[in-house]
């Protein structure tokens, strides 16, 4: 859970970029992993060595309590810290391994809460066509280990809510408009087409044992 790891933060390498050029385009998602993902990693730490008393704390209570620090540069913390998890959750979203959801547990929980697996994607799409301007739209889990989809502004994330993240979508331009140009609703769909259920049930099961 990466959620838990304290300063300093490190960039997760993933292997997948050309194997999904077809998918979301190799050049794209490289552009935004190194120049965006990479980027807010290391500018979080930079801002972190300027304060020893947070390195202690968790990149969730980074977020969650950012607004009581009594730093300067406290919605700049905010900010860095939203989009690190936010670009974490979406770069772990995605596999270009062929994998059987319907195995996993946490299918059961899509049916429960969706009704099958065509109604979650579907509903997500819905979810991430309404979104104006930039933001994310995630698969979420509470403490009743019931899912839902949100969708947030800019950077936001759902711990806030006190909603746990399993998966997300990046719907900032920089995510798409190398490959797709202003087609949000194929780049959607090609996003739910390699989405790493694998990784959203070892977040699931994460969920469960702190039930």
């Amino acid at each position: 859970m990466y959620i838990d790891k304290t300063y300093p933060f490190e960039v997760n390498c993933f292997s997948y970029f050309n194997a999904l050029e077809k998918c979301l385009g190799t050049i794209s998602l490289l552009n935004h992993y190194n120049n965006i993902y990479c980027v807010h990693v290391n500018n979080l730490n930079n801002l972190l060595s300027k304060y020893p008393f947070l390195q202690k704390y968790s990149l969730d209570e980074l977020i969650y309590n950012y607004n009581l620090f009594k730093i300067d540069e406290k919605d700049e913390l905010y900010k860095l810290s939203s989009a690190v998890y936010a670009h974490h959750v979406f770069f772990n979203s995605l596999t270009s391994c062929k994998q059987d959801v319907y195995t996993l547990p946490i299918y059961s929980a899509i049916l429960n809460s969706f009704g099958s697996l065509d109604g979650f994607y579907d509903e997500f799409k819905k979810c991430a066509l309404s979104i104006v301007g930039s933001g994310y739209v995630y698969l979420t889990c509470d403490k009743n280990l019931k899912l839902s989809i949100v969708k947030t502004a800019n950077y936001d994330t759902p711990i806030a809510q006190n909603l746990y993240p399993l998966l997300a979508l990046d719907m900032w331009e920089h995510s798409y408009f190398l490959k797709f140009n202003t087609d949000r609703s194929l780049y959607i769909d090609n996003f739910l087409s390699c989405l790493n259920f694998e990784y959203a049930n070892s977040e699931y099961l994460e969920c469960k044992k702190c039930v």
